[in-house]
């Protein structure tokens, strides 16, 4: 399991090795532009680079700015419904608007997952336990051999110029009259 944040994150963490994680990687510096999603894809590629993995499983955006960004020039295939290993091969079923591709990549690749991909493994008290005996080993720019200038908002390729509320809601009418005049 890797996240790119702060010590906030460490009872999600902490939640996600409860499930069934073996063990964590937490980036916390804060020379990391974490609104920038080059930057993370940048951080999270060096920690993926040393890590060395077959599969790469993630969200298919991030749930803070519904971005997503990777830059590690590996084959992705992302809204994964299913997924099967054969060897060096995965077979993924990508979702489509009218139905399901099945695609096929050499390992190592990168999947998003998509509702329906698994379920989860709600965590007992047991597992929650010893979820807090499971190493989270924290890790800084330095110890990925990045410089602050890499990750910083420097870098950014987009920008977000503003933020706003959804419009509230209008209120419905009421159509008098039998369907068909309606």
């Amino acid at each position: 399991l890797v996240t790119v944040g702060s010590q906030d994150e460490v009872p999600a963490i902490r939640h996600a090795l409860s499930m069934g994680a073996d063990r964590a990687i937490l980036i916390d510096d804060e020379a990391i532009d974490t609104t920038n999603p080059q930057a993370k894809a940048r951080v999270l590629a060096a920690v993926l680079t040393e890590e060395q993995p077959d599969i790469i499983l993630g969200g298919y955006k991030s749930g803070d700015t519904s971005r997503a960004q990777t830059i590690m020039g590996l084959p992705q295939v992302g809204w994964i419904t299913g997924l099967e290993i054969e060897g060096d091969v995965a077979l993924a079923d990508h979702e489509l608007a009218d139905g399901v591709e099945q695609v096929s990549v050499g390992l190592p690749a990168l999947f998003t997952a998509q509702q329906g991909l698994a379920e989860p493994r709600y965590p007992t008290v047991r597992d929650i336990m010893q979820s807090k005996k499971k190493p989270i080993d924290t890790k800084d720019l330095a110890a990925l051999g990045i410089l602050p200038d890499q990750v910083g908002p420097a870098i950014a390729k987009t920008s977000v110029r503003s933020y706003a509320l959804k419009p509230e809601r209008a209120g419905g009418r009421i159509i008098e009259g039998d369907a068909p005049d309606a």
